[in-house]
């Protein structure tokens, strides 16, 4: 081969070496890489001059945000360059050693984009020398809106896309819905805060449902971001997908509580006493709660002849959304001398998918008295009604008298 020729090749690789070197010589730039997401939708770089170069040394340095930042789709994420000294938006910046050797500039991508990872590079070069550059990896994370967001990807069996959700409802069902997938099955796993994994489809099921309980010690809390990671299973061939995720609350309530509640009282001696108590729900039409049995305590008090409870309810029944589900207690309907005093029991209700808990104590506290609610509604002498009466005269009192709970005898 032609010696100039070999010549011209070697100073051709060395120029580009340089071109696309990752040191530039008059400048440097911190940090490496950047990943924006909830917690971080905005972060800095810092730009120096090196020290070396002298007090008189100026330099134009370029950030160049326009290189591309896609997601599984090819779809671009835009990325705002702001001068934390020269307050306004620009992608240049002037240094000079002797007066300003170092500065800021704060990255804002686009986080309303579409949900998903964006990846991409910001090269930062010197404007008069552009072979003095360097460059920093980008990561962005869009999560999907909740509670009802839909987010869409590009997968194969080596290229995983991750998608992340605010997971900080108080007890809740979880809906991922698959759509339109192309190409081939998709792989999904649920992971939580802390990368656990929960739940595992394959999109031949279509659809992904979990359960989020506060009370669980594998749930994240509050502001817990968790994740699905979704693989396509045709090898290198690209699965396409359409998904929808929803969190619903669900709420099993009884008496309007969540967990537990006291039913407070009071009864006269003779009395029969009966009380309602309700049931309800807020959750997904899909997600009805089912009441497996309600079960009951004998009243303890103070004496040895104590209450027993009867319902009218008869376990198991299903709930469903906006219904509103009431049970009617009976005290011992057939007996009602009970010595005075307080008495304590409970109803004990369980359930095979009531949330935030499977179960719900409803207390009781009866009071027993031989009081009466009396009023004095008038009075005035037979002879003439609406007098005003002699201490000698024969008085007629009108007196309403009721039960110390309000009903009447």
């Amino acid at each position: 081969m032609n010696k100039k020729i070999i010549a011209l090749m070697i100073i051709f690789a060395v120029y580009a070496v340089i071109a696309f070197a990752d040191t530039p010589v008059d400048f440097t730039v911190s940090p490496a890489s950047l990943r924006f997401n909830w917690t971080a939708p905005a972060l800095n770089i810092t730009i120096g001059l090196n020290t070396s170069l002298g007090d008189d040394y100026n330099a134009t340095i370029i950030v160049n945000n326009t290189t591309g930042f896609t997601d599984s789709l090819g779809r671009g994420l835009a990325i705002i360059v702001y001068n934390t000294n020269t307050s306004e938006n620009t992608t240049t910046f002037l240094l000079n050693y002797s007066s300003l050797n170092s500065t800021k500039a704060t990255l804002y991508p686009n986080m309303s984009a579409p949900a998903g990872r964006y990846t991409g590079k910001i090269y930062v070069y010197n404007a008069s020398t552009p072979t003095n550059n360097t460059s920093i990896d980008v990561l962005v994370d869009i999560p999907v809106s909740v509670p009802s967001g839909q987010f869409s990807g590009n997968a194969t069996n080596s290229s995983t896309n991750i998608f992340f959700f605010n997971a900080s409802e108080n007890s809740a069902m979880l809906y991922v819905n698959f759509t339109d997938v192309r190409g081939g099955d998709l792989f999904v796993v649920l992971k939580d805060s802390n990368g656990t994994q929960k739940a595992i489809i394959n999109t031949t099921q279509q659809n992904l449902t979990y359960s989020f309980i506060r009370s669980n010690t594998d749930f994240g809390g509050d502001n817990k971001y968790w994740s699905l990671e979704i693989t396509g299973e045709n090898g290198t061939t690209p699965v396409t997908y359409n998904a929808t995720l929803t969190i619903i609350p669900i709420n099993f309530k009884v008496n309007n509580t969540l967990e537990r509640a006291t039913a407070s009282f009071i009864k006269n001696l003779n009395q029969a006493k009966n009380f309602t108590f309700s049931f309800n729900i807020s959750n997904p039409s899909s997600a009805n709660v089912t009441v497996n049995n309600i079960t009951t305590s004998i009243i303890v008090g103070t004496s040895s002849n104590n209450f027993t409870i009867t319902s009218d309810a008869i376990p198991p029944f299903n709930l469903t959304p906006g219904q509103n589900y009431q049970v009617n207690v009976s005290l011992n309907s057939t007996v009602y001398n009970h010595p005075k005093g307080k008495y304590y029991g409970w109803i004990f209700i369980n359930t095979s998918d009531g949330y935030p808990n499977k179960t719900f104590n409803l207390s009781l506290e009866i009071e027993v008295t031989d009081q009466l609610n009396v009023t004095v509604k008038g009075f005035w002498k037979n002879e003439a009604p609406g007098t005003w009466p002699m201490p000698s005269d024969i008085i007629n009192i009108t007196l309403d008298v009721k039960y110390m709970d309000g009903s009447s005898p």
